[in-house]
């Protein structure tokens, strides 16, 4: 059966983080706890990409992952008294107990859990989705979650710390392509391409910057 890599904490080697730093001209004064910033999420990416167990989720645990979004789909369009109706149910101590505190929580937890777990995205509720187009906030198309999870590791380490990064997506070239491409070898194998896709990046990282507003 698959398990977790057991890589030790912070297996990113601290002189890798340091040449990150010096591409994203964080100052001195900061690269300490840049180092440790990124080499966190690189641990936390090992820690729950499947392909740093050579193996891949199976048919079941792929349809699950389906069935989550599924869920969460159609509990988000009920119509409000179908809504009322069920809610009587969660909140039935002689079913539950003391009851399940939220039902649309627990909806959306377990669509994330089984989501990340076959290496997607988790879906996103309307409310929420209506929350970030108020914002300016558009929703991203990334097949590769934990691909984006490196990105975003790299640019939140960067924003913390006051460094900066360039990418260049028509050209395919930026400091931030250079920092995955020192990544590559210190990650699950395949998880950064050879040929780091600049249009996905350029995605994540106007999604990232959006975010922060």
């Amino acid at each position: 059966m698959a398990k977790p890599s057991q890589h030790p904490p912070n297996a990113l080697p601290k002189n890798v983080a340091l040449k990150i730093a010096d591409l994203f001209k964080v100052p001195k004064g900061d690269r300490e706890p840049f180092c440790d910033h990124l080499r966190n999420s690189m641990h936390s990416v090992w820690k729950r990409d499947r392909r740093a167990t050579s193996s891949k989720p199976g048919p079941v645990l792929q349809r699950a992952a389906e069935a989550t979004r599924s869920l969460l789909k159609s509990f988000d369009r009920l119509r409000q008294d179908d809504r009322d109706w069920v809610e009587n149910f969660r909140a039935d101590p002689t079913l539950f107990g003391e009851g399940i505190e939220q039902l649309d929580t627990t909806i959306l937890n377990l669509a994330i859990v089984f989501n990340h777990a076959v290496g997607r995205p988790s879906p996103i509720p309307r409310t929420t989705l209506a929350l970030q187009a108020e914002l300016g906030v558009r929703p991203l198309s990334v097949r590769d979650q934990m691909f984006r999870e490196v990105v975003m590791g790299l640019m939140s380490a960067a924003a913390e710390n006051r460094g900066k990064f360039t990418l260049d997506s028509t050209c395919k070239t930026g400091t931030l392509i250079e920092a995955l491409e020192l990544l590559r070898d210190h990650l699950p194998r395949r998880l950064v391409p050879a040929d780091p896709p600049a249009g996905t990046i350029q995605r994540i990282k106007k999604q990232f910057w959006e975010l922060r507003k």
